[in-house]
Formats: C-alpha cells, sequence, structure tokens
C-alpha cells in the first residue's frame, strides 16, 4: 500500500491558476496485492542459483482526469514475470555469471475516460532483460572483467532493444597502486535507453584509464 502524499493531494502546477495539473483530494492509498515464489540454492560447492516468479494485482493507481488534469484513483491492472541469476566458479581464477528478468503488465482504466499519457507514465518497461558476466584473475597480477547485457525494447515511447558489452583488464602495480582500462559499450557506436526520440540521450563507446593509489 501507497499512502497519499502531498504531491498526490495539494500539488498544483503551475504556481497559480489556471492550473494544468491538480491534486486530487480524494485521493486515496494505492494498492497492491502481490504474490511471490521462488527456490534459492546450491549445487555443490562451485555452483549457486536462484529463481522467483511474481504476480502483482494494482488497484487504484494515479493518473489524471480532465482540465486541469485532476490526481485520482484511475488505474487498475497486473503485472507478472520471474527473476532467475546463477553464479558458477568452474577455476578458483574464473567466476561466471547469468542473470535473467521478464516482465509482463496490463493496465487499464477502472473508471472515467481514458488519457493517452497516464498509464505509459505509470512505467515504460521492457519485458526482458538478461546478463553475462565473466571474471578472471591472470597471471601478473592482471584481471579480467567481461559483462555482456541484453535489454528489451520500450513500448512507449518506442525505445529499440539494444546489447551492450562492458570490459575491463586491471593491472595491481603494488599492493597500493593499481591501473585499470575499461571500455563501455564496446559493440556499437551509440544507443538509446530511454525517453522519445526527439529527447532521448545517447550512450556511446567509452574508453577510460584509471590508476588508483591507496595511501
Amino acid at each position: 500500500m501507497r499512502a497519499p502524499a502531498r504531491l498526490d493531494r495539494d500539488f498544483f502546477f503551475p504556481a497559480d491558476p489556471p492550473f494544468v495539473i491538480a491534486g486530487g483530494a480524494d485521493f486515496q492509498s494505492e494498492v497492491a496485492n502481490v504474490l511471490e515464489i521462488g527456490h534459492r540454492g546450491q549445487a555443490g560447492r562451485d555452483l549457486s542459483y536462484s529463481f522467483t516468479a511474481f504476480h502483482q494485482q494494482y488497484e487504484g493507481l494515479r493518473a489524471g482526469i480532465g482540465t486541469p488534469s485532476v490526481v485520482s484513483n484511475r488505474i487498475d491492472g497486473w503485472s507478472r514475470g520471474v527473476e532467475a541469476w546463477g553464479q558458477w566458479q568452474p577455476h578458483p581464477r574464473a567466476r561466471l555469471g547469468a542473470g535473467l528478468t521478464t516482465l509482463r503488465k496490463k493496465l487499464h482504466f477502472a473508471s472515467g475516460p481514458e488519457d493517452p499519457v497516464s498509464i505509459p507514465n505509470l512505467g515504460n518497461d521492457p519485458e526482458y532483460q538478461w546478463q553475462l558476466r565473466a571474471q578472471f584473475d591472470l597471471p601478473y597480477r592482471t584481471e579480467l572483467d567481461l559483462h555482456l547485457r541484453r535489454v528489451g525494447a520500450l513500448p512507449a515511447p518506442a525505445v529499440p532493444a539494444y546489447t551492450s558489452l562492458d570490459a575491463r583488464i586491471g593491472w595491481q602495480v603494488t599492493s597500493r597502486v593499481e591501473v585499470s582500462l575499461l571500455g563501455q559499450n564496446l559493440l556499437n557506436d551509440r544507443h538509446a535507453e530511454f525517453d522519445a526520440a526527439a529527447t532521448t540521450s545517447f550512450f556511446g563507446r567509452r574508453i577510460f584509464v584509471k590508476v588508483l593509489v591507496q595511501l
């Protein structure tokens, strides 16, 4: 349950009339009934894993109505999905990990006229995300870390799916000095992660050199 805040009941934009957005004096608590079931375990000494399935039923989510847009409890619906991860250490110097999240969501207006803005504003979420990690302790006090992730497309506003690879190689020069070379978004020149095409920020390929000195 999310109890009403002042932003729900006493917010007005702009500060002086005519208002575009107005708080709803009758706004009540948003309610979610949540069911989760999962398992976490370990197979042998080197493999650990976790799996969770969830279902969430929503009642009276926040949305606007009319002109000005008055905050009210107008949207019901549900979301469901799974979360899973695992980690395997096949060798004392190697660690491998994987993770997966899926999400399905369906929201609808419980009362009043429909507003094309309210439902997308409740969360523009990908239907899936997965990631793979690999960490290696190499000779001569060096380390190699790799992180590959895939994020599904966003529906509204639309943002394409993307795949990203980050890498790091580090050298422990002394007990107090470490030098690292880091690369981000190595698979493509740039990609968008959120917001509409006209206002989105793009994340491009970047290379960093990091020197860490512990005094």
